[in-house]
C-alpha cells in the first residue's frame, strides 16, 4: 500500500468536514470528488489497499451525507449515507456504521418520520455503546432527546438529555480541544428547554446560564447568542423587564457580527414589543423580510400591530394585523407544501432504503455462496475487489483417492444409489478436511482432491496431510460395513510447491497446478486398494512416526520416471 497518498487523503476529508459543516456545500462537494479520485487510486492498488480505502470512503461519504441534511438535501443525503453504511459493513468498521445509522435518524427527523427516526437512532447507539464511544454516545443520546421533544413528550426528551450531560461532564478535560464541552453545553441548552416548555422558568434559567458560560469561554458566537435569547425570554416571561432587554440587546449585538439574521429579527421583535419601540419593530420587519423568515416577520407584524393600537392608531394598527394574518396564511400554505415536498422525499427515501436491502440481502446471499465454494480467505479477497488471484506456495501437500473398480461398480448401481453412495463418502471427506485443517480443492468423479498448506501456509502440512488420509481408510471401512458395498480406495501423496489461484469470472473454481499436483495423482493411480502411496519427499517431511510405511524402492511412474515412494496400509 503506497503510504504517500494516506496524508493526502485524511487532509482532503478533513478540509471536506470543515466547509460542510461551515455550510459552504459548493466548496464541500468539489474537494469531495479530489478526494474520491484520491481513494480510487488507493483502491487500484489492490490488496490492503482497498480495505483501507473503504474506510476513507466510508468517512468521505458520512461527511457529505451530514452536509447535504445541512443544506436540506434529504435524498443525496440518504444515498451518500446509503454508501457510508455499505462501505463500513464491508469494512467491518462500525464506528461509521453508527454514523450512517445517525445521519438516517436525522433525515427522518427532519422528514417528521419520529419512528424511524428513533429506531435508527437507537441502532446508532446500540453499536456506539459496544464500542464505549463516548462521542457517539453523547451525540446518539442528543438526537433522542430531540426526537422525543418534537413529539412533546418532554419527560423521555429530559431523561436522553440529561444522559447527554452525564457522560459530557464524565469527559469533561479528557480530550483535546472543546468537543465535550461543546457536547456539554448543548445538554444543558436541551434540558433548559425542556423546562422552559413545561413552563418551569425557576428551573430552565440556571441551565440556559450554565450553558451560555461555557459558550462564551469557547468562543461559540452562534450558540452564545441562542442562549442570550433564551434567558431574555425566560426573563420577559417572568415579567423582569430590564433583565429581559439586557439579554435581548446583547444577543442582537452578538448575532450582528456573524449575520445570524434570524436571531437578531427575533430578539429585535421581542424587544421591541417590551419596550413599545416603533424603530426596533420596523428593524424587526426589514431584516426578516430579507431572508425570508416569515415566523419572525409575522411575530414583528402582529407586534408593531399591538404598538399601534396601544397608541389609538387604528388604522395602523389594522394594516399590520392585516400583514401579520397574510404572512401566517401564506406560511401555513408554504408549510403545507414543504410537508407535501417532505412526503415525496420520504417515499423516495423509503423506496431507496428498501432498493438498498434488496442489494444487501443479495450481497450477503452471493458472499454466502462464494464462501460455500471458496476458502474464506479467498472468498473475502473477491469481495474486496481483488480482480487477479494467484498465489505461489512454496511448501504443501497434496492428497488424491480414487474409488477402486468405480467404472464396473457404477453399472451395477441406480443412479439414486450410487449418487447416495457417493454423497455420504465425500461429506465425511469434507468433514475430515476440516477437523484436520485441509482445503477441499475439487472432486472430479469419483476423485477427490485436497490440499494443507493453502490458501495459508502451515508448517505441519504433511503430518495434517497424514492423518487425514488415515481417517478416509477408516471412514471407507465403516461405509462399507454399514452400507455392505464392496468399496475401496487408493489414496496419493506427494509434498513440494504449487500456484494456487481462482480461475472463471461467473462460476469461480479454486485450484492448483504445479508438478506437484501431477505427482500426487500419479502416487494414487500407482497406489494400491486400501493403502497410501506417499512419495519419498512427503515421508522425508513428516514429523509424525513413518515405521508404518513400507518402501517400495525405485519404481516406474509415468511421466516422471524412476521414483523412491512409500506404502502404508
Amino acid at each position: 500500500m503506497n503510504t504517500e497518498d494516506i496524508p493526502t487523503i485524511e487532509t482532503l476529508i478533513s478540509t471536506v468536514q470543515r466547509h460542510g459543516y461551515a455550510n459552504e456545500r459548493t466548496e464541500a462537494d468539489a474537494i469531495g470528488r479530489e478526494a474520491m479520485t484520491a481513494i480510487a487510486e488507493l483502491r487500484a492498488e489492490g490488496g490492503e489497499a482497498v480495505d483501507a480505502a473503504d474506510l476513507y470512503e466510508a468517512r468521505l461519504q458520512n461527511i457529505l451525507a451530514i452536509v447535504a441534511v445541512i443544506d436540506g438535501d434529504h435524498v443525496a443525503s440518504v444515498e451518500m449515507a446509503d454508501r457510508a453504511l455499505t462501505l463500513a459493513e464491508r469494512a467491518n468498521a462500525r464506528e461509521q456504521q453508527a454514523m450512517a445509522l445517525g445521519t438516517f435518524g436525522i433525515v427522518y427527523d427532519d422528514l417528521a418520520n419520529y419512528p424511524k427516526a428513533l429506531d435508527y437512532q437507537e441502532r446508532a447507539l446500540k453499536i456506539n455503546e459496544s464500542l464505549n464511544d463516548m462521542s457517539g454516545i453523547i451525540r446518539c443520546y442528543g438526537n433522542l432527546g430531540s426526537v422525543y421533544y418534537k413529539l412533546d413528550q418532554y419527560d423521555r426528551a429530559m431523561e436522553y438529555f440529561q444522559k447527554t450531560y452525564e457522560y459530557a461532564m464524565g469527559l469533561q478535560g479528557e480530550t483535546v480541544g472543546q468537543q465535550y464541552d461543546k457536547q456539554l453545553a448543548g445538554a444543558l441548552s436541551n434540558i433548559g428547554g425542556v423546562h422552559f416548555a413545561k413552563g418551569d422558568d425557576e428551573q430552565a434559567l440556571p441551565y440556559f446560564e450554565r450553558a451560555l458560560k461555557i459558550n462564551e469561554e469557547g468562543g461559540d458566537a452562534y450558540f452564545t447568542a441562542i442562549n442570550l435569547s433564551n434567558i431574555a425570554g425566560v426573563y420577559a416571561r417572568r415579567g423582569h423587564r430590564e433583565r429581559a432587554v439586557e439579554f435581548y440587546e446583547q444577543a442582537i449585538a452578538v448575532s450582528k457580527p456573524i449575520g445570524f439574521t434570524s436571531n437578531m429579527a427575533g430578539s429585535l421583535t421581542q424587544l421591541g414589543d417590551l419596550l413599545v419601540d416603533e424603530a426596533m419593530l420596523k428593524r424587526a420587519i426589514e431584516l426578516a423580510d430579507s431572508i425570508g423568515d416569515q415566523l419572525h416577520l409575522n411575530m414583528s407584524h402582529y407586534a408593531m400591530s399591538r404598538l399601534y393600537s396601544s397608541r389609538g392608531d387604528a388604522e395602523l394598527a389594522l394594516h399590520h394585523y392585516r400583514e401579520g394574518h397574510r404572512i401566517e396564511k401564506e406560511y401555513l400554505g408554504q408549510e403545507a407544501k414543504r410537508q407535501a415536498m417532505l412526503l415525496e422525499h420520504r417515499q423516495q427515501i423509503e423506496a431507496s432504503e428498501r432498493d438498498r436491502q434488496v442489494k444487501l440481502a443479495r450481497f450477503q446471499e452471493q458472499e454466502k455462496i462464494l464462501h460455500n465454494i471458496l476458502p474464506s480467505q479467498i472468498a473475502d479477497r473477491i469481495l474486496d475487489g481483488e480482480m487477479t488471484i494467484a498465489d505461489h506456495h512454496d511448501n504443501v501437500s497434496v492428497f488424491f483417492s480414487d474409488i477402486v473398480g468405480f467404472t464396473t461398480m457404477s453399472q451395477k448401481m441406480s443412479a439414486a444409489t450410487l449418487v447416495n453412495l457417493l454423497n455420504t463418502l465425500f461429506s465425511e471427506l469434507d468433514r475430515l478436511a476440516v477437523l484436520h485443517g485441509l482445503e477441499k480443492i475439487k472432486t472430479i468423479g469419483d476423485a477427490y482432491m485436497a490440499v494443507a498448506g493453502v490458501p495459508v501456509a502451515v508448517e505441519d502440512h504433511a503430518d495434517r496431510t497424514m492423518r487425514f488420509a488415515v481417517d478416509v481408510l477408516e471412514a471407507v471401512r465403516r461405509l462399507r460395513e454399514h452400507e455392505h458395498v464392496n468399496i475401496d480406495i487408493r489414496i496419493g501423496l506427494h509434498t513440494g510447491p504449487v500456484v494456487a489461484g481462482v480461475i472463471g469470472t461467473s462460476k469461480f473454481a479454486y485450484d492448483l497446478w504445479g508438478d506437484t499436483v501431477n505427482t500426487a495423482s500419479r502416487m494414487e493411480s500407482h497406489g494400491e486398494a486400501g493403502k497410501i502411496h506417499a512419495s519419498d519427499d512427503f515421508v522425508r517431511t513428516l514429523t509424525l512416526s513413518s515405521t508404518a510405511f513400507v518402501d517400495r524402492g525405485m519404481i516406474d511412474v509415468k511421466g516422471k520416471g524412476a521414483m523412491r515412494t512409500w506404502i502404508h496400509s
